[in-house]
């Protein structure tokens, strides 16, 4: 598994019910997360990590951090999206929203990720719910 692998299976579960676009390149901006999507009437971007369970935390990292500050400095209410992979067969997924992204930065163990995220699942991704996460309208939120 790999972060390519968990954008295929995001693309392939989610892709249907929205636009989403790999962004992945040095040369737009500077830290942009990997993914821009719309999904039911709701643009946004998420960051994607993959990790083992036993090893650190995923990296992220200072240009993203910057992106992430400045995106929810304007408003914006960017994600990270993080599969963490275990050798027994094991997962854990977790969905972090943009303003934590700098403490996850400095954070290099797995379970304190776990305890900063919005959403977790474990074992089984349960894919709607990602979708529906990812489609709230923060705008109208405020």
């Amino acid at each position: 598994m790999s972060e390519a692998k968990l954008w295929k299976d995001m693309k392939k579960n989610i892709g249907h019910k929205g636009h989403f676009s790999r962004v992945e390149s040095h040369e737009t901006s500077s830290g942009i997360p990997d993914v821009d999507y719309c999904l039911f009437g709701t643009e946004n971007h998420v960051e994607l990590k993959f990790g083992h369970i036993g090893k650190p935390a995923p990296e992220i990292r200072g240009s993203q951090v910057r992106w992430f500050r400045d995106r929810v400095e304007a408003g914006g209410h960017p994600w990270l999206f993080t599969h963490i992979s275990g050798n027994n067969g094991s997962n854990l997924y977790m969905l972090h929203l943009g303003k934590n992204v700098g403490r996850l930065s400095r954070e290099k163990q797995i379970a304190e990720w776990e305890k900063l995220a919005t959403f977790v699942w474990h074992n089984k991704m349960d894919w709607a719910a990602l979708a529906e996460a990812l489609s709230v309208n923060w705008s109208k939120r405020r």
